[in-house]
Formats: structure tokens, sequence, C-alpha cells
């Protein structure tokens, strides 16, 4: 089930960053973020390898499911600015920008459009 209205979700920085590292490590050029009960999982797709390497991170606050595509380096950039111990919130919305917040840098706002998947 799609979720279009476009609610937020809370994770840890640093988990978050992690998972999109080893996704980056393994050559993938795209994500696909997946909502499903209190975890995101991060799903990593490499052109040079067959499969695909998924792993998830717990939602702190919030909930959303769904599925959609990034390029990964979009998603890295931003939250290299932010500190370990930082709270990122996404929002999340299929076909529509999608914005990244910290809550403890209420002047950062960072807006990535999806890729179709």
């Amino acid at each position: 089930t799609q979720n279009l209205s476009g609610d937020s979700i809370y994770l840890s920085l640093s988990n978050f960053r992690s998972q999109l590292d080893m996704a980056k490590a393994v050559g993938a050029q795209q994500v696909v973020l997946r909502g499903k009960d209190k975890a995101l999982e991060v799903v990593a797709k490499s052109k040079e390898q067959e499969g695909e390497m998924t792993g998830a991170i717990e939602i702190i606050e919030g909930s959303w499911e769904g599925e959609i595509g990034f390029n990964i380096q979009y998603l890295i950039e931003p939250l290299g600015i932010g500190k370990d111990e930082y709270t990122v919130e996404l929002m999340l919305q299929p076909d529509s920008p999608c914005s990244i917040k910290f809550n403890e840098d209420p002047s950062f706002l960072y807006v990535v459009m999806p890729m179709k998947i």
C-alpha cells in the first residue's frame, strides 16, 4: 500500500548513514527505501553485481509504508553535514520532492527528488 500523505518518519542519522555507506560500498548507484512496520529497509541495487543488498533501520517515531527510489549520492551528501547523534526527519512522497531535516538543527532543510524504480 502506498502512503501518499507524506508522513514524516524519524531515524538515527548514524544508522541511516551507515546503511547508505554499505550500499555505496557494493557499487550501488541507486537505493530503494521500503517502509514496513517500524522499520525502513534500505535496498541497494547495483548494475555490476547480481541481486541486491538489504539492510534495515529502526524507525524511532512515525510510520510510512511504501517504496521509493533515490540516486544514492543525493542522499549521502546532505547526511554528511549532520552529527552522528542527530535524528533525521524524512518526509517521503512518491513522485514528489522529499525533504530531509535534522531535529537538532532547525535551519537545515534538504529536498531531493525520487527516481522511478
